[in-house]
């Protein structure tokens, strides 16, 4: 039953999203002038969506959430490629290196890594570590960051395969 409403829902999300504000624009290179009461029109309807959602008891993001079950499961972003999905996942293991070292209890920030609910940055691990600081040049904070990016990268130590 909840399923149902949820895919009503999505399905006026998407009508709704079919143009600016709701109004489907033309394919001339010039969009139409829109009168005020077509933009007070299409801001009610926007709130009333927003009432429908609350009532139903789902908030806006799980009704727009396009994801399949394999990126629900692995926490990945919402219409990203394939290759962004792979990529972020193959980072996952750096990531719960990353989060152990720069949270204060090192299993929550592994698990928060390795979940993918917390994205740490190798200069954000050595600011962190207090190597960083917001008066380093640029381009020593970049490469830093990268350097430390492949040095808690645990893929980065794993080439028994090829040797």
């Amino acid at each position: 039953m909840a399923t149902k409403k949820l895919k009503e829902l999505k399905e006026l999300k998407t009508r709704s999203n079919s143009g600016i504000s709701g109004f489907k624009t033309r394919s001339t290179s010039a969009p139409r002038v829109r009168s005020i009461s077509e933009l007070a029109s299409a801001k009610s309807n926007e709130a009333r969506q927003q009432q429908t959602l609350k009532a139903y008891g789902a908030d806006e993001k799980d009704a727009t959430d396009d994801r399949n079950i394999v990126e629900k499961a692995l926490n990945l972003g919402n219409n990203q490629g394939f290759f962004s999905d792979l990529f972020e996942t193959l980072d996952r293991p750096r990531e719960a290196i990353a989060g152990a070292l720069t949270a204060s209890d090192p299993i929550t920030g592994a698990l928060q890594g390795i979940s993918g609910q917390k994205r740490t940055t190798g200069q954000d691990l050595l600011k962190s570590l207090g190597v960083l600081n917001d008066n380093s040049p640029k381009w020593f904070s970049t490469l830093a960051g990268f350097g430390a990016d492949i040095a808690t990268d645990p893929l980065s130590y794993s080439n028994k395969p090829f040797e």
